[in-house]
């Protein structure tokens, strides 16, 4: 099946971002000994992704005789309690390059994609179309993008020049800088984007879609104290899409997005 997921970066965690479960701050060495997972995402409460993991990864620990706690937090701030150790791994990030893999080097590659992020650009003006990285270049767009998604971010940077480049804090404050003409065009994670689009604020923006930029698979990451773990996981994933159970669980977890591409 085709997924989304949604990367955003701030210093600290805003109070938009919040946890499934008792807070990592919260979190107890008893509860680690009785073998609660916590998974480190960067989704705001609520969207298509945010519940999808909650669902998908409670029962793929569940099989694996463990607990699972979803935490949620800015992309940066994430990776970094992930590789601390202070969460037990990350819940989807595409695949390291080397200069990731340097960075982080304290996370495990769950080699089993989960779901694909599609990147997606997003307008007021229904004129503008966008297909690819390469329609960017040129075009004295303004750009927002969520700061902290590496593909973005890296793609963006060799098609744009930085001078019209915007980064934003998440994707909801991307969408009101759009709305009130301070950007031409919002780049994330199509889900993301459109649960909030979803949202009262915007029903009447007049924001769409003018794009698909590309879709790319993303993996789980678990913190190397785990790395025994990480081929059982993925080996467990398997099974659920083999089964059928990753497709039901999009159902439970889609409220109006339906994936448009399997994965298998």
């Amino acid at each position: 099946m085709l997924f989304a997921f949604l990367l955003t970066f701030v210093t600290q965690p805003s109070a938009q971002y919040i946890s499934s479960g008792a807070s990592h701050e919260q979190a107890t060495d008893v509860e680690q000994r009785n073998g609660i997972i916590r998974l480190a995402i960067p989704e705001l409460e609520g969207t298509y992704l945010y519940r999808f993991s909650v669902l998908k990864f409670n029962e793929a620990f569940a099989r694996l005789g463990y607990g699972f706690e979803l935490h949620a937090f800015p992309s940066e701030r994430a990776l970094a309690e992930s590789n601390a150790g202070r969460m037990d791994g990350e819940a989807g990030r595409i695949q390291f390059d080397a200069t990731l893999a340097a960075k982080y080097p304290n996370l495990v590659e769950v080699n089993e994609p989960t779901f694909l992020i599609t990147v997606g650009a997003f307008t007021a003006d229904a004129s503008i179309r966008l297909n690819g990285w390469t329609d960017l270049a040129g075009r004295y767009l303004v750009i927002g993008y969520p700061r902290g998604l590496k593909v973005t971010e890296k793609r963006l940077v060799g098609h744009v020049d930085a001078k019209y480049l915007q980064g934003v804090n998440n994707v909801r404050q991307g969408l009101m800088m759009l709305r009130h003409g301070r950007i031409d065009v919002l780049v994330g994670l199509q889900s993301s984007v459109e649960s909030v689009l979803d949202e009262a604020a915007f029903l009447d923006s007049g924001i769409a879609l003018a794009g698909i930029i590309e879709v790319v698979p993303v993996f789980p990451y678990l913190h190397k104290k785990h790395h025994a773990l990480a081929p059982r996981l993925a080996a467990v994933l398997r099974a659920m899409k083999k089964d059928g159970t990753l497709d039901r669980l999009v159902e439970e977890a889609k409220p109006s997005i339906k994936p448009a591409a399997d994965l298998k």
